[in-house]
C-alpha cells in the first residue's frame, strides 16, 4: 500500500505521464462514443448499440452515452433496453430534460399512460419552452380521455411553436372528440 507521502511525490515527479494515462482514456472514450454515433447515422443499430456499451464500460457515470444508446435501442423497438439506458441516464443526472422526454415517448408507445405524463411533465419543469414535450404529455392526457388537459397542452405548444401543424391536428382532434365541431374546424 502506498502511503499519502509516497503517493504525493509520485503526482509531483510523474504529472505528465498521469495526465496522458487521463487523456489516453479519454481519448479511448470519445472514440468509442465517436464509433457509435457514426454507426447510429450509418443505421447499423446494433454496431451503435455495442460501441456505445464499449464507451460506458470506460466512463460508466456519463449520461449522455446512456441517453445515446437508449435511442439507438429505440430505433431498433426494443423499449425495454431504451428504457432502461434512459432510466440510468436520469439516475445520473437529474436535471437532462432528454432521458424523461424520450422516456416517456416510449412509455406511450407500450401504453403506460401515467409514466408518460410523469415524464413528459418532468421534462416540461425542466425545459418549459419545449413544444414538443407539451404535445406529448397532451396525445398521453387524450388517449386518458382527459380532452380538456390535452387541449391544454395541445394549446401551450401551439404557442410555444405558432406553426406546429401537429399540435393544431391534435387539438382539432380533441375539440371533435368533445363535439366542439366549429373549434376542430378552426384548428
Amino acid at each position: 500500500m502506498v502511503g499519502f507521502r509516497a503517493a504525493m511525490r509520485l503526482l509531483l515527479v510523474a504529472p505528465v505521464p498521469l495526465l496522458w494515462l487521463l487523456d489516453s482514456a479519454q481519448a479511448d472514450w470519445r472514440s468509442e462514443f465517436d464509433a457509435g454515433n457514426a454507426a447510429y447515422h450509418n443505421r447499423d443499430l446494433d454496431a451503435a448499440i455495442a460501441d456505445y456499451g464499449k464507451a460506458i464500460a470506460l466512463k460508466p457515470d456519463d449520461a449522455g452515452v446512456y441517453i445515446a444508446r437508449g435511442t439507438a435501442y429505440a430505433r431498433k423497438g426494443v423499449a425495454d433496453e431504451a428504457v432502461a439506458d434512459w432510466s440510468k441516464a436520469i439516475e445520473l443526472n437529474q436535471t437532462d430534460a432528454e432521458p424523461y422526454y424520450n422516456r416517456g415517448l416510449a412509455y406511450f408507445g407500450m401504453g403506460l399512460l401515467d409514466k408518460a405524463i410523469a415524464d413528459d411533465t418532468k421534462a416540461i419543469e425542466l425545459t418549459p419552452g419545449d413544444a414538443d414535450a407539451f404535445l406529448n404529455r397532451g396525445a398521453a392526457y387524450a388517449s386518458k380521455g382527459l380532452i380538456d388537459l390535452a387541449i391544454d397542452d395541445s394549446s401551450k405548444a401551439i404557442e410555444l411553436r405558432p406553426y406546429f401543424a401537429l399540435a393544431f391536428n391534435n387539438r382539432a382532434n380533441d375539440y371533435q372528440n368533445k363535439g366542439e365541431f366549429d373549434r376542430a374546424i378552426a384548428d
